[in-house]
């Protein structure tokens, strides 16, 4: 029996990718903005990052969305969405808390956990 070199081509990568919006990542943040974290789930499957973007859009200053391509712990699609120059933080969550979407209700809130700033004022392209 002989051994056959397997090409990397033969290989194929199914790993679903990110929903992020807008596509070509965030736009460069000035230093005296101030940049919030808004976690929403129970998003319907149909549902992408470019129309909760537009959808967000009507209630404050959105800078970016994205949606991770697993599910959470409980088995809802979740997602977070990054606002600016949002003067009351808990209001924000409240008004996005309050949208129905088909029948469905989508929940919102503030990310329990802050993400800390890198020295330097970087965001970087990791994410959130």
């Amino acid at each position: 029996m002989e051994w056959t070199l397997a090409k990397k081509k033969d290989f194929r990568v199914f790993s679903q990718r990110w929903d992020t919006f807008p596509f070509n990542g965030v736009r460069r943040i000035r230093e005296d903005e101030c940049l919030v974290s808004i976690y929403f789930s129970e998003i319907q499957d149909r549902i992408r990052a470019k129309d909760v973007f537009e959808l967000f859009g009507c209630h404050g200053n959105v800078v970016e969305v994205v949606i991770p391509p697993k599910p959470n712990n409980f088995g809802k699609r979740y997602g977070f969405a990054r606002f600016t120059n949002v003067e009351d933080v808990r209001m924000l969550a409240v008004r996005l808390d309050n949208i129905v979407i088909d029948g469905k209700k989508m929940h919102a809130n503030v990310p329990r956990f802050e993400r800390k700033r890198r020295p330097g004022g970087g965001g970087g392209s990791g994410g959130l």
